[in-house]
């Protein structure tokens, strides 16, 4: 899920992973290092071969906006972006453990983005925006799903969510939620972990999750 802090408000998992970091227990940091939302970049992309769809959005990890970046300091390669003189790229995704392994590379040939300029314009002008590709739930959706993963239920999706756009895009998580009913940060079997009160003892997880918000 897209992390409500991207539209400049309160997200219940961002404050909930706060709280855990406020502890001295390894398992509550833990579990903060799996709830932290995970930088994703996007940029607008025109797949070869699938030219009929449009400009579409892909989205990467950091370590791959690191390496896009080492390519467009190479001095030797120059701005791969050139809609004229640019290069294309390949992308390649292999097996990893435990998550698939994403590279690029820059092919030696440069390349227009198309021979029509009135369609490379139309690309140009007519972009997907990131923040309008996914649903953004609202806080008390987000609130209940992240309740689910701590106590370990599995209970279906129980509220609509604040608004949805439809677009042409890879496979968000909202499309692996919708499918397997389990969010990229959840794990098969659910994480043992504790919040330490100001006295220092331990207390139910599941309650003390209901404070926090409860304050």
């Amino acid at each position: 899920m897209i992390a409500l802090s991207n539209f400049g408000k309160q997200d219940p998992i961002e404050e909930f992973v706060k709280e855990l970091r406020k502890t001295d227990d390894r398992d509550n940091w833990s579990l903060a290092g799996k709830l932290t939302p995970k930088t994703r970049t996007f940029a607008p992309v025109v797949v070869r071969g699938e030219e009929d769809k449009g400009v579409r959005l892909w989205g990467f990890s950091k370590t791959v906006f690191k390496a896009l970046l080492s390519l467009a300091e190479d001095e030797d390669i120059g701005d791969y972006t050139d809609v004229v003189n640019g290069f294309d790229m390949v992308v390649e995704v292999t097996e990893g453990n435990p998550y698939p392994v994403t590279t690029v590379r820059i092919k030696p040939k440069m390349t227009p983005l198309h021979d029509d300029n009135n369609l490379v314009e139309a690309w140009l002008k007519e972009q997907p925006n990131p923040k309008e590709s996914f649903t953004q739930y609202d806080y008390n959706f987000i609130k209940k799903q992240l309740q689910h993963h701590i106590d370990g239920t599995t209970e279906e999706e129980s509220s609509e969510p604040a608004q949805a756009t439809t677009v042409s895009a890879p496979e968000t998580e909202d499309d692996r939620f919708r499918k397997t009913g389990q969010f990229d940060w959840e794990e098969k079997s659910s994480t043992s972990f504790s919040l330490e009160n100001a006295s220092g003892a331990k207390t139910d997880p599941v309650s003390k999750f209901d404070d926090i918000f409860n304050d």
